[in-house]
């Protein structure tokens, strides 16, 4: 599946699935965006579906590293981009002063990139699970205030 997502996302041409859209377009109320959509879509879930089944890839995906860095993820999708116009800019300014632009943009990332995985991990811990163990109190509040009347 993973050599198929590989060859069907780098050689067949989106208008290739035309046919399959006007099909599915006659059989769903869902709307597919277009041929190059639906290819992306298409590829997208035979990748996962090949790492999946592959127990090498699944292991490889299950290591305490990946699991972190999925328990993280929204974390970091929260604080990078902040972070990235501010303290990485910062950074980047600084050596850009003293050195080439290359140089510099690779010294900024090597610095900021722990940096931002360390913000992410206790923007997780201490705002993340919180609000999700606050949210699932009232969640449960709520429930039972409704089941009594």
């Amino acid at each position: 599946m993973i050599v198929i997502a590989v060859v069907v996302s780098s050689t067949v041409r989106p208008q290739w699935f035309n046919p399959i859209l006007s099909t599915i377009d006659k059989i769903s109320l869902v709307q597919v965006q277009g041929p190059d959509v639906f290819q992306r879509e298409l590829c997208t879930i035979l990748l996962f579906l090949g790492v999946i089944l592959l127990g090498v890839y699944r292991r490889w995906l299950e290591t305490p590293v990946l699991l972190w860095l999925g328990r993280i993820s929204f974390s970091l999708y929260l604080v990078h981009f902040p972070l990235l116009f501010t303290a990485s800019f910062l950074v980047f300014k600084v050596f850009a002063a003293h050195l080439p632009y290359g140089v510099a943009a690779l010294s900024a990332s090597a610095i900021m990139l722990p940096v931002t995985l360390a913000v992410a991990h206790y923007f997780e811990k201490y705002v993340d699970r919180v609000a999700i163990r606050m949210s699932r109190g009232i969640a449960f509040r709520f429930r039972t205030q409704t089941h009594r009347r």
